[in-house]
């Protein structure tokens, strides 16, 4: 996605629904690291704002280092990942793979290391999403998180369709919210024009 294009997401969130602008930025600081970041609304204190942060060193090989979320009530909560979460989408992904790492958490003036194993697959390639912004065709992904995190024994299932064009097109189950959804499309910033991600 090139740097400082912009979108707009349909938010889901405990029967409300609203819609939060979104931004790409590359070489952002985060946690030690030089990470790409998609923001969602106005990651500030006393506002509503969702940042996580990824790296792509290779194709088909995704990091994501973290997530900070700026509550409007001035809740402020941020998890990262000393060893970043690797998800290599190289191979057919049919059978869940699973990469295991420490979460550092900070919530409420503590911060806590957790165990976290994160269990990925492809769901569906040439699937039909539908979104304010029209209807899709893209590729589903499903993450099970689980480990100490989540309290041992809970899985907190997050689901995520990519399509060209439109990069995360759906996620049900973001570190905030319980959904968001592509209203309108991405834009890239230097021409205005629709971005080819």
């Amino acid at each position: 996605m090139p740097d400082g294009s912009t979108a707009v997401y349909e938010i889901t969130n405990f029967g409300d629904v609203f819609e939060l602008p979104a931004v790409y930025t590359h070489g952002v600081e985060f946690q030690g690291g030089t990470w790409d970041r998609f923001t969602l609304g106005v990651v500030e204190p006393n506002n509503e704002g969702l940042a996580m942060y990824f790296g792509s060193p290779a194709p088909w090989l995704v990091q994501f280092a973290g997530w900070e979320y700026f509550r409007p009530d001035g809740g402020y909560t941020l998890e990262w990942y000393p060893d970043p979460v690797v998800f290599d989408v190289s191979g057919d992904m049919l059978a869940p793979v699973a990469t295991e790492t420490v979460a550092r958490l900070e919530f409420g003036g503590e911060v806590m290391d957790l165990g976290a194993v994160f269990t990925y697959s492809v769901s569906g390639i040439g699937q039909s999403i539908e979104t304010p912004a029209g209807s899709l065709i893209g590729a589903r992904f499903h993450v099970d998180v689980s480990g100490e995190l989540m309290g041992g024994d809970f899985v907190f299932p997050i689901d995520i369709a990519l399509v060209r064009g439109y990069w995360i097109a759906e996620m049900v189950n973001t570190p905030a919210h319980e959904k968001m959804v592509i209203a309108e499309e991405w834009q890239c910033s230097a021409t205005a024009e629709v971005c080819d991600a």
